[in-house]
């Protein structure tokens, strides 16, 4: 048996970047004529960028099992622009479907592309020193990213990010805020495999909102003991058997916090009442053949009041949550 500190939230989110699940088991456009134009062209775009928040992630997928986990292990002999030695990354935390990167504009109008790319050409004029950005382009948008790091407490990371904030051109900021993100790259490199949940999304892109019932997530939870392979591929089995079963099963890799969750079902609006916030019943059927979440494949149970827990627990219930968008 499991026990986490439940919360009373009744529905949950997944992000298409940074989809933590909690873990806690013990407790604008440039202009020909002049750098001065384009120096005001990224400080704008480096702006945007702040109104929205972390791209790519920032919500939390999974809130109610307990506190975010801190991230992993701290990386060593990092050089600047993020590349880490060989010997410093950890297999489980490496991952060529997914990288850690810093975004240094977004863009998100129907011109996201060029704009990006007309940022991207003033970048020598504006900021010399930034060498080696890219462009990174989903349904959502275009961002412009710079270097490659371990995790959300790479050193060298920390360390672009105050170097990039004090570039200056013509006594304006070029980058008034970077941010350090976690992409999901299995969309652009077209590794999904059909049961995972972004494929889902995928197949439904205009369905909004889409929703999925969490029925189980996998995890070390800092113990040390289990590999991130081995994580991933009891997931994909979970979701298997499932779908052995003739249920609409599907996994996530959480690449960012090394767990992996198995939903089931997808739903449109009308699987929550706008007004009282129950249930349809075709989602409370669905709840009755799975009555406990699991955790390692182990029932989960919660504090029938958490703030008596001698009253005792009970299993705890999968909840809807929002499948990513893209």
């Amino acid at each position: 048996m499991r026990l986490f500190k439940p919360d009373k939230t009744p529905l949950v989110f997944i992000t298409s970047a940074i989809c933590a699940i909690a873990a806690a088991c013990s407790s604008t456009k440039s202009s020909s004529d002049g750098s001065d134009a384009a120096g005001k062209s990224l400080a704008a775009a480096s702006q945007d960028s702040s109104k929205t928040g972390q791209p790519g992630g920032g919500d939390y997928f999974g809130e109610d099992w307990a506190a975010a986990a801190d991230s992993r292990k701290k990386p060593a002999d990092q050089k600047p622009g993020g590349t880490t030695s060989d010997a410093s990354r950890s297999d489980d935390a490496a991952s060529s479907s997914s990288i850690w990167t810093l975004v240094l504009a977004t863009f998100t109008d129907a011109n996201h592309v060029t704009d990006a790319q007309n940022m991207l050409a003033q970048l020598p004029v504006v900021a010399r020193e930034v060498v080696g950005a890219r462009i990174h382009t989903s349904a959502k948008g275009s961002m412009v990213i710079y270097g490659q790091y371990s995790g959300r407490d790479d050193e060298a990371a920390k360390a672009d990010i105050e170097r990039l904030k004090r570039i200056t051109h013509q006594n304006r900021q070029v980058f008034s805020r970077v941010i350090l993100t976690h992409l999901d790259l299995r969309l652009v490199q077209a590794q999904l495999h059909p049961h995972d949940l972004l494929s889902a999304r995928r197949l439904h892109p205009k369905v909004d909102p889409l929703y999925t019932l969490d029925v189980a997530i996998w995890d070390d939870f800092d113990s040390g003991k289990i590999s991130y392979d081995q994580i991933r591929r009891s997931a994909e089995s979970y979701a298997a058997q499932l779908r052995a079963k003739g249920f609409e099963a599907y996994f996530y890799h959480d690449d960012a916090n090394t767990r992996s969750i198995v939903t089931v079902g997808l739903f449109d609006r009308r699987a929550i009442h706008p007004t009282s916030g129950l249930y349809s019943q075709e989602v409370v059927d669905l709840i009755s053949q799975f009555p406990t979440r699991l955790a390692n494949g182990e029932p989960v149970y919660e504090f029938k009041d958490k703030y008596r827990p001698k009253d005792g627990t009970k299993p705890q219930t999968p909840v809807l949550v929002l499948v990513p968008s893209m």
